[in-house]
This record gives C-alpha cells, sequence and structure tokens, in this order.
C-alpha cells in the first residue's frame, strides 16, 4: 500500500519525539483565506509544509483522470513544474492528499516525509487550501476573460486591417504580423493548399521557411502541418523536448516553442498557421491567436475567390481578343462573280470557336472556298481551325489555279494535321472550286458529314453531297477523290455548314435537324446567299428557344444567277 495521510511508519521512530511543532492552525487557515492571488497563496502552503517539518511537496491539478494531473508547482527533485502532464501512479512513495471541493476532486498534494502527528492537521489545512485554490481559479478565470475581451477588442481593430484587403499577399503578409505580435513569436509562417487534395506549402514566410515546414515530419513519417491543417487540430511545443518527435530534429536545433494553428478556408483550402520561438503561450494568448486566424479566414477567402475573379477576367479579355483575331481573318466581302452569288457566315459559342469558312476568287468566273470545322469549340478548337486555314492557304498558293486538283492538297493538308495534332483532335473540312462560266462545281471533302445541300431550283429537290475521305489529322496517307463538273443551274443552290446547325437543341433535347433545313431552303430560295444564311441562323437561334448554344455555327452559301 502506498503511503498516505494518517499512515505510521513515515518518519522513523527515533525520530517522532522530534517531530517539529506546525504554526498555529487558525493563524495559518485565516492567513490562506486573506491571499490575494494564487501565487500568494501557494507560498504560503509552501511555508507551512516546510515549517510542519514536510522536506518536499507538489500541487497537482486534476488534468484528464484520476492518475492524471498539472504540476502546479513542486519543490520534490523527481517532479518538474514546468513538465506538463504528471502521472500519479509513478510517485507512490509520498503521502497523497486529496483537494476536495464540494466532495469533487479539485487535485492532489504530494509531501515527502508527513509526520503522522501532524496528518490531521495538515489535513484540515488542506481542506481549506483546496477551497481557497478554486476562489483562485475563478477570480484567475475571471480576470483571464477580462483580459481576453480586452485583447480581442484590440486585435479586432487590427483584424479589420486584414479583412479590408483584397490582395492575397497582403491579407497574408498582415495575418503572418499580427500572429506573430500576439504570441511574442521570433520567426513563423503561414502554410496553404492551393486546392483542397494539394500539399499544404508555405505561402508567407517570417524566417520559417518550406525547408523547416518539411523536417516537421513526426517519426510515423506524417507532415505535421499536414496533420494539423487537415484534421484541424491544435499543436503546441512548450520546451524543447517536445521537438524530440520529430524525425530531422537537428533542423530544429534553434526552436523553444512552437504553436501551430490550422487556418480552414471556407473554400476547401487547408493550411495552418505557425509561430516558433514565442514567449507568450498562455491559454489567452492561445485562444487569442486561434481568433485571428478564424476571423482571417473569411479575409483570404474574399482574396481567393477576388484573385479568382481577376484571373477569369484576364482570360475572358485574352479569350475575346483571339476571337477578335480570328474573326477578322474570316472573309468580310463575297467576291465578286460573273453568274453567281457566295456568302459566308461565323456565329462562335464561345469567344472563339474551331470553325472557319474561307473563300477566294480566282478569277470573274471562278472561285475557291472552304469550310472547317475542328473538333470541340473554345479556344483549343480556335488554334487547330487557325493553323490548318493557314496551312491550306500555303499549300494552295497565294493565287490558286482553276483546275486545282482539291483532293490532292487535302492529301497534303491530313500529312500535316496528322503530325501536328493530339491523338484526340481532327478537323471536317469540305474544299470546292466553282467555275460560272460552266456552271460546274469540283469537290472534295474530308470527312465533312453535316448536311452538304445542292438544292435544285427546278425541281425543288434538295441533294445531299457525299464525304471523299475521312477527317484530316485521323490517319497519315489516307487518299482523297474529287467529285468534278457537278452541273449547277440557274438558281441552285449549294448550302455547306457544321454540325452546330443540325443538332442545335431545344430545353427537351430536340435536335434541329436535315428536315428543316430542307424545308427553310424551299421555303426561301428566293432569298439572295447572305440573306438566305442569316435568316436560317436566325430560325436555328429561335427553334432553340433560349437553350445555350452549344456548339459554333458556321453556314457557306453559293446560287447561280437565273
Amino acid at each position: 500500500m502506498s503511503p498516505g495521510v494518517g499512515q505510521p511508519g513515515l518518519l522513523p521512530e527515533d525520530e517522532l519525539a522530534q517531530e517539529p511543532q506546525a504554526p498555529d492552525l487558525l493563524d495559518s487557515v485565516t492567513a490562506l483565506h486573506s491571499c490575494q492571488t494564487s501565487e500568494e497563496l501557494l507560498d504560503n502552503l509552501a511555508h507551512y509544509l516546510s515549517t510542519a517539518g514536510c522536506s518536499g511537496h507538489a500541487v497537482l491539478l486534476e488534468q484528464a483522470g484520476e492518475n492524471h494531473h498539472w504540476a502546479l508547482c513542486s519543490s520534490l527533485p523527481d517532479i518538474d513544474a514546468r513538465a506538463g502532464v504528471v502521472d500519479l501512479g509513478r510517485f507512490d512513495a509520498y503521502s497523497a492528499v486529496p483537494l476536495l471541493v464540494n466532495r469533487q476532486r479539485l487535485g492532489t498534494v504530494l509531501i515527502d516525509a508527513l509526520a503522522p502527528a501532524q496528518a490531521d492537521t495538515i489535513g484540515t489545512l488542506l481542506s481549506h487550501f483546496a477551497i481557497a485554490l478554486f476562489r483562485h481559479q475563478i477570480d484567475d478565470e475571471r480576470q483571464r476573460r477580462h483580459r481576453l475581451d480586452a485583447a480581442k477588442l484590440g486585435s479586432l481593430t487590427q483584424i479589420s486591417g486584414v479583412l479590408s484587403e483584397l490582395s492575397l499577399d497582403k491579407v497574408l503578409a498582415k495575418l503572418m504580423e499580427l500572429a506573430i505580435t500576439t504570441v511574442g513569436g521570433e520567426v513563423g509562417c503561414i502554410a496553404l493548399a492551393d486546392a483542397p487534395d494539394a500539399a499544404v506549402r508555405v505561402v508567407t514566410e517570417w524566417g520559417f521557411g518550406q525547408d523547416m515546414l518539411d523536417a516537421l515530419r513526426l517519426t510515423d513519417g506524417q507532415s505535421l502541418v499536414e496533420v494539423v491543417a487537415r484534421e484541424r487540430l491544435l499543436s503546441i511545443s512548450r520546451c524543447a523536448a517536445d521537438f524530440e518527435e520529430f524525425e530531422q530534429v537537428e533542423l530544429l536545433d534553434a526552436l523553444t516553442t512552437m504553436v501551430v494553428v490550422p487556418l480552414a478556408t471556407h473554400k476547401g483550402h487547408p493550411g495552418c498557421v505557425l509561430i516558433a520561438n514565442a514567449t507568450a503561450l498562455e491559454d489567452t494568448d492561445i485562444e487569442l491567436l486561434r481568433m485571428i486566424t478564424e476571423l482571417s479566414s473569411s479575409a483570404i477567402d474574399n482574396a481567393l475567390l477576388h484573385q479568382d475573379t481577376l484571373d477569369k477576367e484576364a482570360l475572358r479579355q485574352q479569350l475575346e481578343i483571339a476571337g477578335n483575331i480570328q474573326q477578322a481573318l474570316l472573309p468580310t466581302d463575297a467576291p465578286e462573280l460573273e453568274g453567281a452569288v457566295i456568302a459566308g457566315l461565323n456565329l462562335s459559342c464561345d469567344e472563339s470557336g474551331g470553325d472557319f469558312f474561307d473563300h477566294l476568287a480566282l478569277d470573274e468566273h471562278n472561285v475557291t472556298f472552304v469550310l472547317g470545322d475542328a473538333t470541340g469549340h473554345g479556344i483549343g478548337a480556335a488554334l487547330i481551325a487557325t493553323t490548318l486555314r493557314a496551312s491550306l492557304r500555303a499549300l494552295t498558293g497565294l493565287t490558286p489555279q482553276p483546275g486545282l486538283d482539291l483532293a490532292d492538297r487535302l492529301g497534303e493538308l491530313n500529312t500535316l494535321a496528322e503530325e501536328d495534332l493530339p491523338d484526340d483532335k481532327f478537323m471536317t473540312l469540305f474544299f470546292g472550286q466553282y467555275d460560272a462560266a460552266s456552271r460546274t462545281l469540283n469537290y472534295a471533302s474530308a470527312g465533312h458529314e453535316p448536311p452538304m445541300l445542292l438544292y435544285r431550283a427546278a425541281s425543288q429537290a434538295c441533294e445531299y453531297l457525299e464525304a471523299t475521305g475521312l477527317p484530316l489529322g485521323m490517319f497519315a496517307g489516307m487518299p482523297y477523290d474529287n467529285v468534278e463538273g457537278l452541273a449547277i443551274e440557274a438558281g441552285d443552290i449549294m448550302l455547306v455548314m457544321t454540325d452546330g446547325v443540325t443538332e442545335a437543341e431545344k430545353a427537351d433535347g430536340e435536335q434541329f435537324g436535315k428536315e428543316r433545313i430542307e424545308a427553310f431552303v424551299r421555303a426561301n430560295a428566293a432569298l439572295a446567299p447572305r440573306e438566305l444564311i442569316r435568316a436560317l441562323a436566325d430560325h436555328v437561334f429561335e427553334y432553340m428557344d433560349g437553350h445555350p448554344q452549344n456548339d459554333d455555327i458556321t453556314l457557306l452559301c453559293l446560287k447561280a444567277d437565273g
């Protein structure tokens, strides 16, 4: 059995006669209740126990269970008041006197060499000590709260400067300075992940860089800051011995204390604020630091949102510039031909698109024209369309001649496309040449399947032109065929378009389709090419009835004069 209060044999029998006399109990109790501070109370207890012949003692406050205590003060050689939590079961060589207030255990006093004759008196004194200590704890907590409230008010004024910033760099810099000041830190950093699943990295440093952050790896291999950031835990190292839990402890020799506070943003970016060599690590200081980081998370969210808005606006402007350049490359004026009229229209669903058309008059009777559709839409498709348009112009020459072998040019263009385009990218393309003098059409089509429609004015019938090869960029060395000498009579209309027309949808998913195109052309065949394609585009948007355009729309129309 462990020695306890009132147990005999605590002092050798031949020393019992020499037991010192304790001070008057009433005076001592009165003195305890007259103490103004916890420190004064502990000093009075130490004086009484020393006068009563006790060679040492320790006051332990109960923490997380009967045997786990916090050393409030100690004069015992094997208990350090700075050591933190103490396992009471390890010190059964001392007399253990419980501190009870209203039958609730406040803590324990360990006493070395407690004389049996003094046990009852000291037990009574410690009962009053427990009551006085409990009262001082209440007063201390009230004062702590008052100090914290005052500190919060002061910090709120400073945090307002953080919250007013929209620049992420300035928000982080002000938060870093405020956190360092709050706990009297010497070095520190703010670490933040770029995305919810990205690694936490240093974004603002105050003498504590990424190399030192990487050194904070626990013996099980986990990164301390990752654990704090993702599990939203608080980590405090109050003495040099606490740093021995890290694998690369030699890199942390200069650190004496450290606090790591989680920083949780509403955008889901995990992070933390780390302050090292801090001189103010009382509960009040830590609570204030946590309040600062919690409030500052809103400022970080606002700054991230602001930066995201700026980035999107910059991208929108760049895409708008790209779209303007792309539109500038499209023909604006139709060539003047004897016996025929040609016109084109391009309507991208984004700032830039993957469709294009082009035409070039060879002389007063002959015109060459092309319509292409790259996979997808947006800036990637626009780059493909612009590149292949320029390549086709280079392959056909600046001044192509009548009788150009269209299929050969498509084969050469396919070779370039297959070499340059990614495996999942390709382009369909219609390439034609019209001779108004002979009223004949030659064409070659690289996989262009959307309606290539030929309206016959005499019969009001619609014929469909067939593709003569695979899309560009799919396979190298693919052959392409020409269709030559296709007769075009007076009033006939050739209408080529991209699938943005046929696949235009209403809200219920029903597509515009070929039949509506045929019906529209028959009903509006008297219109000139420019008016016809503009009216057809308007008809498509009316059909969509406000449903978003999900692909580029491009039309190319040639009509033989009557």
